[in-house]
């Protein structure tokens, strides 16, 4: 039998004998159990993190409206705690605080020489998403009768049943007017700032 007769034999497996692999061929299996574990934890990272309360989660039924620090006012002249409430298109509207003064740090442009300022919380008692267009129906009512319009409006109109909101109606005014004297006129409601 020549040397070119010799048929090239493949090593095989005797019963009982361990087939072992090559350092790199191990050290790729290893990586790649590695990276499929990391993957795992972190998906069930991601997804548990996702499931965690949020941290004002008591008031996970307010709508934010609070982007910016807290405003400020500027020359205050007058305030008044009240809390009166009128219900208008399935949209409480609760009158919580009133206030006078030449200006507020989130209001660049002015109305007038001094601003009252109503601090609201505005709340969906209905069954759908509505409110109104406070832009449209929303009056402030001097003593003398006369009719101020809004300059500025932070509140959305609509709201998600059961969510609330806390904003505020600015309207200018020309000259300091006393605040237990008004009125606010939303759509065919009113609500008065008076105590009495």
């Amino acid at each position: 039998m020549t040397q070119t007769d010799k048929k090239v034999e493949s090593p095989q497996s005797e019963e009982g004998e361990t087939v072992t692999h090559s350092p790199n061929e191990r050290g790729k299996w290893v990586t790649l159990i590695w990276v499929s574990a990391l993957m795992i934890v972190g998906i069930f990272g991601c997804m548990s993190y996702s499931h965690l309360p949020r941290a004002n989660d008591a008031q996970s039924n307010a709508v934010d409206t609070q982007l910016t620090p807290t405003p400020t006012a500027t020359g205050l002249v007058d305030s008044i705690q009240l809390n009166k409430s009128v219900t208008v298109n399935d949209t409480q509207v609760t009158v919580n605080q009133v206030q006078q003064a030449t200006g507020f740090s989130d209001v660049k442009k002015k109305a007038g020489n001094y601003t009252v300022r109503v601090y609201v919380t505005i709340k969906n008692v209905g069954k759908q998403v509505s409110g109104p267009q406070y832009d449209k129906v929303l009056h402030l009512k001097l003593a003398d009768g006369t009719i101020v319009a809004p300059s500025f409006i932070s509140a959305s109109p609509d709201l998600v049943p059961g969510t609330y909101q806390n904003g505020s109606f600015d309207f200018g005014v020309s000259s300091p007017v006393t605040l237990s004297d008004l009125t606010l006129l939303i759509e065919d409601k009113s609500i008065s700032f008076s105590n009495k």
